[in-house]
């Protein structure tokens, strides 16, 4: 088997784009794709990069430093207490920052706000209940990352998000008939400064997940490939439908590009809905609560009691 593109032994089959390459022209693909598709959000301006410790997020910081060094302020790891966990992806973050040459932040939740994900998952803090400590992962995680960025002053932060996140996302916001939800799924969203928000960038929306850990294997880059140990043991109803995509995708290998495609026209049929947004009274940061206490700031009252 040929290569595509240099003619030489090809390893790799991406079926949806009809190629055949070997090792050095896949990630070579995957580079000129990514700048081919961000070139216009990241040129001119400065981005903090998001980084658990896992395969997407370590990849993307990776591929900041090779494709927009200019464009790369720093990195940063949300320490969230997670037993077993955090630790581990603590040390994988720290030495891909350190064999880059890239400025690292850690923030840790327990000593900024004096509890952690494992406090509210274990019922050591009032009215915590294990069944909330996914919800409350997902309001902390999104919080803290544009609190970091908009108080560091660059225009935006980088995720780790790839292309079978957003389809999934894509699928069950269209199953639950949450249409709104849909027009602000995009690769990139602007910097609201009145709400005290920044952009948001997700550098591998164009990528499917088997395509980072590719590529992550070839360029050899660190990461934790470990579940959350409160995923562990169940499973999340987001798994249930990448499960039903990823079982398509061996049929029709490029489903999930396709309903990202799909999504892009979808939304230039769709009116533009405009959500009333507040200040929290708390923090000063961004919510929809018209009672204006950020869902962030009740968190923090709820478990401090």
């Amino acid at each position: 088997m040929k290569c595509s593109l240099c003619g030489g032994e090809a390893t790799i089959k991406l079926v949806y784009a009809n190629l055949k390459l070997c090792e050095d022209c896949f990630c070579t693909y995957i580079e000129n794709r990514i700048k081919k598709k961000m070139r216009k959000f990241i040129h001119g301006r400065k981005y903090a990069v998001a980084v658990s410790g896992g395969k997407d997020s370590m990849t993307v910081l990776y591929l900041m430093k090779k494709l927009f060094p200019e464009s790369l302020s720093f990195a940063f790891f949300i320490d969230l207490g997670l037993p077993g966990f955090s630790q581990e992806a603590r040390k994988k973050v720290s030495q891909l920052a350190s064999s880059l040459e890239v400025p690292l932040k850690i923030l840790s939740l327990k000593e900024e706000y004096g509890f952690d994900l494992a406090d509210i998952a274990e019922g050591r803090v009032r009215k915590a209940r294990k069944k909330k400590v996914c919800r409350a992962c997902a309001v902390v995680k999104r919080y803290l990352m544009n609190k970091v960025a908009w108080e560091s002053g660059v225009h935006g932060v980088i995720t780790g998000h790839n292309a079978d996140d957003a389809a999934v996302t894509t699928v069950m916001n269209l199953f639950n008939i949450e249409f709104e939800r849909l027009l602000h799924l995009a690769p990139y969203n602007p910097p609201i400064p009145d709400l005290h928000l920044s952009a948001k960038l997700k550098l591998l929306y164009h990528v499917r997940e088997e395509e980072v850990r590719l590529y992550a294997g070839i360029r050899k880059i660190p990461y934790l490939d470990a579940k959350c140990p409160y995923v562990q043991g169940r499973e999340p109803t987001q798994h249930l439908y990448k499960r039903m995509l990823d079982t398509l995708e061996e049929r029709m290998p490029e489903i999930k590009l396709r309903i990202l495609a799909m999504l892009k026209e979808l939304k230039k049929r769709m009116e533009p809905e405009e959500f009333p947004q507040y200040l929290c009274e708390r923090c000063g940061f961004p919510t929809v609560n018209p009672k204006k206490i950020c869902n962030f700031c009740r968190i923090v009252e709820e478990v401090k009691g």
